[in-house]
């Protein structure tokens, strides 16, 4: 079982290439009668505060929203999500300009760590940026990345040399593990 790099995801741009993103990359997925996994394109919804909440296409509550072309990134944890919503502070009615768009997600978990090439792909072929903050407590380290329209912008890796120096040097101390 691995360690999960837990931490959020935040996708930028503009309000119709962020849309088609969303509606692109997230998948909902569930073991059928013969523990096959069986994968349906999320529901996304966004209301009239902007918020954006991806829905599983599934009846049974046991499915779990991984991220298209990545391996094993998800918005939620060990398949006991049905639905996944965006942090409504940053909705997308909270517009930068009219066209611009924000939506961070908070509950983005990585096993291991953060691969960022399927981020640089889906950045390209969407015209979005991607933002990923990670915090990985059993091996002690912090992780960001950022690409935009399939550049990198940032890649950072801090690893810390014991519990003390995590406890006081990291964001979040008690992500990830």
């Amino acid at each position: 079982m691995p360690n999960w790099c837990t931490g959020n995801i935040r996708f930028y741009g503009l309000r119709d290439n962020v849309i088609k993103c969303l509606n692109g990359i997230f998948q909902f997925n569930m073991y059928d009668a013969g523990f096959h996994i069986v994968t349906e394109p999320a529901i996304v919804d966004i209301d009239d505060d902007g918020c954006v909440t991806l829905s599983t296409p599934f009846s049974d509550e046991r499915s779990w929203c991984s991220i298209k072309g990545t391996r094993r990134n998800f918005l939620s944890l060990f398949g006991r999500s049905y639905e996944v919503t965006s942090d409504c502070s940053y909705g997308l009615d909270h517009d930068i300009t009219e066209t611009e768009a924000v939506v961070v997600f908070s509950d983005f978990r990585a096993a291991w760590n953060i691969d960022m090439e399927p981020y640089i792909d889906i950045s390209k072929e969407y015209h979005v940026g991607i933002k990923i903050l990670g915090w990985e407590q059993g091996v002690m380290f912090s992780q960001e990345i950022e690409v935009n329209d399939g550049e990198v912008l940032i890649d950072k890796c801090k690893s810390y040399q014991n519990a003390m120096d995590w406890m006081i040097n990291t964001e979040l101390p008690y992500y990830g593990g």
